[in-house]
């Protein structure tokens, strides 16, 4: 029987949804007609993605979904803060509507990532006769 690893399909999702978004955003300033975005937060979500790519073919994604979560909510919590939300706008390129989806996908990672076990590495054990 196959086991289930939800950690496992939202990090190869979320991996290729950022990848595509990134490589997107390198030729338009709109993605998918309503997000907006610049060079450099498009060069950041081809890394991530890769990132998330590299970790959900490994099946070691505890970590990186909980970085993930926390920098992107993190970053959409600034965007909402009058007194940072200016530079947010400024570096990122961020609207409301990428804000939000960051909340979404934040709060999603976090939970997938402290719902996980952590992966222990099998040890062998050496007979000496």
């Amino acid at each position: 029987m196959k086991t289930k690893k939800p950690g496992k399909r939202f990090t190869l999702l979320i991996g290729i949804l950022l990848l595509a978004e990134g490589v997107w955003g390198l030729f338009s300033n709109s993605v998918f007609g309503a997000i907006s975005i610049n060079t450099r937060l498009s060069i950041i979500h081809i890394i991530v993605g890769i990132a998330g790519l590299y970790y959900g073919s490994t099946g070691n994604t505890r970590n990186y979904n909980i970085l993930l979560g926390a920098s992107l909510f993190l970053l959409a919590l600034l965007y909402f803060i009058p007194l940072t939300a200016g530079i947010v706008k400024g570096l990122f390129n961020l609207n409301d509507l990428l804000a939000y989806l960051y909340i979404f996908i934040g709060i999603s990672a976090l939970f997938i990532g402290l719902t996980t076990r952590k992966l222990r590495k099998q040890r062998s054990l050496l007979v000496v006769f």
